[in-house]
């Protein structure tokens, strides 16, 4: 599914997304119960057999295998005519068969300097403040920044940025565009991260324009929770990254978390229902909205039930892939914010699962704080938790709010929060089906 190209000028992210599919590019889902092995097995001999014929135009081949959350997500990627396709659709063991689509970078092009990390330590807006954090800092958490891939070498990173896995096809294993590495700095390198003590993994799944596909960004997904669950540390997955509403994408995105895998992705830069994109509107994912330096929701923002939290996305200043930095706009730059303060929850928290993590980013949130129309996204801006350290006791609200696609359950509870006694570090901002033919291994089986 496709949606509008990042690193454009502003207004032109205020349209809507458009449903585009991949020419002779699916993705094959199977059913839970199918033994998959066996299934490959008949499924590359139909592709042999499907390009030995004479009439065949298009070369057919499988790109991408999927085993995801202990089975929930089983299936293919790949490219095939439209009436291998059909047939394999009739197929008992498949559950569904769909086109593949585009997913694109969600950012826009400015110039001022970078404000959000104070404000994501500080209840009361004043960006002016110092930037607070827990010492921990993210230390021993790991951070998959699934995007345009990230410029490792950058000083910045200080050697905890490493390249995990390429899934785009022709896609060379570095930041050809500089989303991905802007993304990764906001998260955790050590002057504009968030969390400045994690490790940062590239996983590209976006090539040099911004773009990709569905079949790509799930290949990406499955990498991610499979390496998390080997590297047995706690780990969170960034995705400023989206398209049109894509029910294997989300399907993915779920079954990656019920393998314990924590995940924070942009909410769509179209100012349109984030229940109408992908990754976005996946239940379990935590969906980020924008704010600006005002505390206003951004004007491109996305919003709606299928959001979780707001956190700032205006003129960020952040790593670059020229060894620089730059400053974009976009619920891109909003969405890694929230993953840095997944990292340092889960630092502290290393056995939390994705719903604790969730419920303790709106544990933390400052309430309310978020002017103009929201459109039923909950008033929740990222916080912390490590704001300045003082003697007195301070009372924070804190909000549950339950995401669906049509409805949001609100209950509000006032809570003491003690003044924090774990080491706070300071840090001031920097500005018809035929008779059995010979290659149909499946034919006698629909």
């Amino acid at each position: 599914m496709k949606a509008t190209l990042s690193l454009v000028a502003l207004l032109a992210l205020v349209c809507q997304v458009l449903a585009v599919d991949v020419k002779n590019k699916y993705i094959i889902r199977l059913k839970d119960t199918t033994d998959q092995p066996s299934f490959t097995a008949k499924l590359k001999r139909a592709v042999e057999n499907e390009n030995a014929r004479e009439s065949n135009t298009i070369e057919h081949k499988v790109v991408h295998e999927y085993d995801l959350g202990g089975g929930k997500f089983k299936g293919y990627a790949g490219q095939f005519s439209p009436e291998f396709v059909a047939r394999l659709a009739k197929n008992a063991d498949v559950a569904s068969v769909r086109p593949d689509g585009i997913v694109k970078a969600y950012g826009v092009q400015t110039s001022p300097p970078s404000w959000g990390l104070p404000r994501i330590s500080e209840v009361n807006l004043d960006v002016s403040k110092p930037y607070y954090f827990p010492d921990s800092a993210g230390a021993g958490v790991n951070a998959y920044v699934i995007d345009t891939g990230i410029l490792t070498t950058h000083s910045d990173f200080e050697g905890r940025a490493i390249w995990g896995y390429t899934a785009c096809e022709g896609c060379a294993n570095t930041d050809d565009n500089g989303h991905g590495s802007h993304c990764a700095g906001t998260i955790g390198s050590k002057t504009y991260g968030v969390a400045k003590k994690s490790t940062l993994i590239a996983v590209k799944v976006l090539n040099g324009s911004g773009e990709g596909s569905d079949s790509g960004v799930i290949a990406g997904i499955q990498w991610a929770a499979k390496d998390a669950k080997a590297r047995g540390k706690p780990a969170v997955a960034s995705m400023s990254l989206g398209g049109g509403k894509s029910q294997d994408l989300n399907d993915a995105v779920e079954a990656a978390i019920a393998d314990g895998l924590t995940f924070s992705v942009a909410a769509g830069n179209e100012s349109q229902d984030a229940c109408n994109t992908s990754p976005a509107s996946a239940p379990n994912a935590i969906s980020v909205a924008a704010s600006d330096k005002t505390d206003y929701l951004a004007s491109f923002s996305n919003y709606g039930t299928c959001t979780d939290i707001i956190a700032p996305g205006v003129n960020i200043k952040s790593t670059w892939n020229n060894g620089g930095t730059n400053t974009i706009s976009g619920t891109s730059m909003a969405c890694p914010h929230v993953s840095g303060v997944v990292a340092l929850i889960l630092a502290d928290n290393p056995t939390f699962t994705p719903a604790q993590v969730l419920a303790k980013l709106k544990e933390f949130a400052t309430v309310g704080k978020i002017k103009g129309s929201l459109n039923s996204t909950p008033n929740l801006l990222l916080n912390n938790g490590a704001s300045a350290p003082t003697s007195s006791t301070t009372t924070k609200s804190t909000t549950t709010v339950t995401k669906t696609t049509s409805t949001v359950t609100k209950t509000t509870t006032t809570t003491t929060k003690p003044t924090p006694t774990k080491t706070t570090t300071m840090l001031t901002p920097t500005p018809t089906q035929p008779s059995c033919p010979w290659w149909d291994p499946w034919c006698d089986e629909y």
